[in-house]
């Protein structure tokens, strides 16, 4: 692989087996993928991507309507994907009629790791690395944010998790202190591609090496038996086209996107964010600790100042047992009701895991046939699970080494109390005190 000089039908061949009408993996957080034949297609909430392998000539216009109609159903703007090899050679007719409109035209671009070579070296002082903590990610998206479009949008870059994923790459070119260019990558799962999200570079003098990037010295190869990185994807026009070209990128066919829009302006927001480097959720935590005099400690219970308004229960009901699986759902969804019922019109909740990755999700939004699942659980199984409203007025606490879950807020628990009882037994303290203690 990449130890010579693939022709570019080689190449293209490569580029449809693996990546066309592929279910991306991990999912995009927030996402709900559905397949109808050759088609997969994305639900993001806000909007749908259409992809596909070979498709039937028998039936077309039938299965173009059904995506069509799919999106409209759930409100999302819809873009498919034409390709100038795709067959039948009238799609981009059938997708006329069907209500999309053409849009921009690009090529694909595809070079083995490590034949990307730099047309002019790095200028003094500057240098390529990649950004890491939420402060630099927010300074490339500040940096990026009036430039486009791209093949993938660096604010859906991140919507998807992708900065999270140490597959996936934000690259910076500074100098002088001062971002001069960036690109996002990710690494196509099960292929051998990692694919060009963007290239900012205002200057047209570091395309070349962002996309020439060290990616075999980036952890991105072989991971958990994963297919070695080998060829770098791109989609690119104009002057950025010709940079990559000159760099030793082939253009191995064309992509033409087409646009569907719904009546009615599409929700702005997905239903799911991921939190973790970033200032939101250092937030939440340090209003937690501050509110709650969270102590995290294996030898610490309660791990909280539980409010007046709360009571405790301990979950050893729920044991190792194969109930316990039947158990903790039960216990997921008296939660989960209870959250429903009590939060207000327009109200996003949080899902918080200590040291881990946490969730914003708009809970009428999520769970459910066609919907993206509800984010978390109240079951601390190894470490503190907590679901809250912003204003923390109402919320659970799960702790995972006195095994115990809190429930507090009036009106939560005025919805579960009972509930809770039935499943798990009396509460072991309420407001704090332990039961039968004077409150």
């Amino acid at each position: 692989m990449g130890s010579r000089t693939e022709s570019v039908e080689e190449l293209l061949a490569l580029y449809d087996a693996q990546l066309r009408g592929r279910r991306p993996a991990p999912q995009p957080v927030g996402s709900v993928i559905e397949e109808d034949g050759p088609v997969v297609r994305i639900h993001y909430g806000t909007h749908a991507s259409i992809e596909h392998r070979a498709l039937p000539v028998e039936g077309l216009d039938a299965l173009i309507a059904r995506q069509r109609d799919a999106c409209d159903a759930r409100g999302e703007p819809a873009e498919w994907k034409v390709y100038a090899h795709d067959s039948p050679a009238d799609l981009s007719r059938r997708l006329r009629a069907a209500g999309f409109i053409t849009g921009r035209k690009r090529a694909v671009l595809v070079a083995p790791v490590g034949q990307i070579t730099a047309v002019e070296p790095l200028t003094a002082g500057a240098v390529v690395a990649e950004a890491f903590d939420h402060r630099h990610i927010q300074d490339v998206a500040r940096f990026v944010a009036a430039a486009g479009p791209h093949q993938i949008a660096f604010t859906e870059f991140l919507a998807d998790g992708r900065s999270l994923r140490w597959e996936d790459h934000v690259l910076v070119a500074t100098q002088d202190g001062r971002i001069r260019a960036a690109a996002w990558a990710a690494h196509l799962a099960h292929t051998n591609f990692m694919a060009i999200g963007g290239i900012v570079d205002p200057q047209g003098v570091f395309a070349d090496h962002l996309c020439g990037w060290d990616w075999q010295r980036s952890n991105s190869i072989g991971a958990n038996g994963e297919p070695e990185v080998g060829y770098v994807v791109a989609e690119a026009d104009g002057e950025l086209q010709s940079a990559l070209e000159a760099a030793g990128m082939r253009v191995i066919t064309t992509v033409t996107a087409y646009h569907w829009f719904p009546e009615e302006p599409p929700v702005k927001t997905r239903p799911v964010r991921q939190l973790f480097d970033d200032r939101e959720y250092d937030a939440l935590w340090n209003r937690f600790y501050a509110e709650f005099e969270f102590r995290p400690s294996t030898a610490t219970s309660p791990g909280i100042t539980e409010p007046t308004a709360s009571a405790t229960w301990h979950l050893g009901v729920l044991d190792l047992t194969d109930a316990e699986h039947d158990g903790v759902e039960q216990l997921q969804r008296i939660i989960r009701a209870g959250l429903l019922a009590c939060h207000r019109p327009g109200e996003v909740l949080y899902w918080l895991d200590w040291q881990h990755v946490g969730y914003r999700f708009d809970p009428s939004r999520v769970g459910g046939a066609g919907r993206p699942d509800w984010p978390g659980s109240a079951y601390p199984d190894g470490d503190y699970h907590i679901y809250a409203t912003p204003d923390f007025r109402l919320g659970t606490f799960g702790h995972p080494w006195e095994y115990t879950v809190c429930v507090f807020g009036d009106q939560l628990l005025s919805e579960v109390e009972h509930k809770l009882t039935a499943l798990l037994g009396t509460p072991i303290r309420r407001s704090g005190h332990p039961v039968g203690a004077t409150e």
